[in-house]
């Protein structure tokens, strides 16, 4: 994972850490709804560990056009233990807030639910676990329009590269977002910090003047599997979260 090495990169607005809330237990510069919770020493908690939750967190501002790195810690448990695991959370850089959106391409592939998504996506990893652990794994998402969109993650003391991928270029003035549910089977789902950074310019150089950038895909020799990792990662805005689908059509009246 990459370190802050300096807070003037820091985009306060797309951040957020504890205490989370003001005195008059806002978040400021962030909007919350469903079923998320806010607990000042400890997180957001997008899902209680109850079935049929779903909640959701996004940002008022947009992010930065000319490319971003998010670093996220994030929790995902229950007390009972066990590998069934459900439903999962997603990270989101979407134009619209809670609206669902397509893969990449021409719009008009339909989300594989039977494959949560991994057939037509551009990147994912798997036999990645990371629930019940006692620590907050981190993930960090890179994204240079048109060169580089990649995703690293921390856990377990254990870091992976799960995907790097070129020639992908997103939508202008995103907005960032978090959204998790919970159907039969349930888990706490908590975003414990968020910073978000703009990109220094040798950086920007670095991943510009890098060559035959190709999407890889890679795997760990963990003999457990998680659901959680597919959908995080395919549920941005290539990913076409039915999460978010729902949530949109059951709140077309409420502005997130």
């Amino acid at each position: 994972m990459c370190n802050v090495s300096s807070p003037d990169n820091i985009i306060g607005k797309l951040s957020f850490d504890d205490p989370y809330v003001d005195d008059g237990f806002h978040m400021t510069n962030w909007d919350y709804g469903g079923d998320t919770t806010i607990n000042p020493q400890s997180g957001v908690f997008l899902t209680t560990d109850l079935p049929s939750r779903r909640g959701h967190i996004w940002s008022t501002s947009s992010m930065p056009k000319d490319g971003w790195k998010v670093i996220f810690e994030f929790k995902v448990g229950n007390n009972k233990g066990g590998f069934l695991n459900g439903d999962g959370f997603a990270f989101w850089a979407a134009k619209e807030r809670g609206v669902s959106v397509g893969m990449v391409g021409d719009g008009s592939k339909p989300y594989d639910n039977d494959s949560d998504g991994v057939k037509g996506s551009i990147g994912h990893c798997e036999s990645i676990y990371f629930r019940n652990l006692e620590s907050p794994s981190t993930a960090e998402v890179l994204y240079v329009p048109g060169k580089k969109l990649s995703l690293n993650l921390a856990f377990n003391n254990q870091k992976v590269e799960c995907f790097s991928a070129s020639g992908i270029t997103l939508p202008e003035d995103l907005f960032l977002g978090f959204s998790a549910l919970t159907g039969q089977l349930h888990d706490v789902h908590s975003i414990i910090s968020v910073v978000t950074l703009n990109l220094s310019d040798a950086e920007k150089n670095n991943i510009y003047t890098s060559s035959d950038q190709k999407t890889t895909h890679k795997s760990n020799n963990s003999s457990f599997s998680s659901s959680f990792v597919k959908l995080l990662i395919l549920c941005f805005v290539f990913g076409g979260c039915y999460y978010g689908y729902t949530l949109y059509s059951k709140s077309t009246s409420k502005r997130f």
